[in-house]
């Protein structure tokens, strides 16, 4: 078990050295909204997988890990559903709405530039989140659970809920059951802290459930911007990436 975690410890730097240089070939036109979307997704992406290296044999990776897989979900399906990333894009203007509407009933100022911005955009604001009783949607991509959407792109993205995302939820929301796995009672005032297989094996699945999540958003770069270099480095990440035990990797195509 501790050789087969080392392994994929290892495998988070190259993972993050080759995300970086894919990165810096993506040059996308930032006008397009999936272009912007796909970029600052793969920036924060490439930012979880070096806390994930910096981690390490820490139970916390499994809350970047589940972040990561949402990310990447998000961005499978605004890429399945192209509106989805004008949608995300303009649910800014949702949150800016909400917090002029606040400063306004508090009597603050608000820069002219800004309410001009925001009242030009406000009719397609209405027609993408406005509800029948006036209210803004809670999110940009609707009431959709998680699952949901993972079944609407791809059996891939269902496997790796079903498989890591959904089994870690225990821990991420502070389950008794999770902690109770992690910590032992010494005596009526302490206690100590497991580190067994079975808990191994949670923290490495989230690693690998991290690499699914970049290699996807990485491979959306890629397909966008069509770079020689970047298509053989990610071609030669998801040859090695198959050699780890555990690990699935595919494409989301465009």
């Amino acid at each position: 078990m501790d050789e087969e975690i080392k392994r994929i410890q290892d495998m988070s730097k190259e993972v993050k050295k080759v995300g970086r240089v894919i990165n810096q070939n993506f040059q996308p036109n930032l006008h397009n909204d999936l272009d912007y979307m796909c970029k600052v997704f793969l920036e924060r992406q490439l930012s979880q997988i070096e806390s994930l290296i910096i981690l390490k044999n820490k139970n916390d990776s499994i809350l970047i890990a589940r972040s990561m897989f949402e990310g990447a979900l998000y961005l499978a399906y605004s890429v399945k559903i192209p509106e989805m990333c004008h949608r995300w894009r303009f649910y800014g203007y949702v949150i800016d709405i909400k917090r002029m509407n606040q400063y306004k009933s508090e009597g603050k100022d608000i820069p002219i530039e800004i309410e001009n911005e925001i009242n030009k955009n406000k009719e397609e604001v209405d027609r993408l989140f406005k509800k029948d009783d006036g209210s803004y949607t809670y999110s940009w991509y609707g009431n959709k659970s998680i699952r949901k959407i993972a079944k609407e792109v791809d059996n891939e993205f269902l496997r790796l809920y079903d498989t890591y995302y959904s089994p870690m939820s225990e821990y991420h929301h502070w389950g008794v059951a999770s902690l109770v796995r992690r910590y032992t009672i010494v005596n009526d005032y302490e206690v100590k802290e497991n580190d067994n297989d079975e808990i191994k094996l949670e923290r490495a699945n989230a690693i690998l459930m991290a690499f699914s999540s970049l290699y996807s958003t990485m491979s959306i770069s890629v397909n966008i911007n069509q770079c020689p270099e970047s298509i053989k480095l990610i071609r030669d990440l998801e040859r090695k990436l198959k050699l780890l035990h555990g690990t699935k990797s595919t494409e989301i195509g465009l």
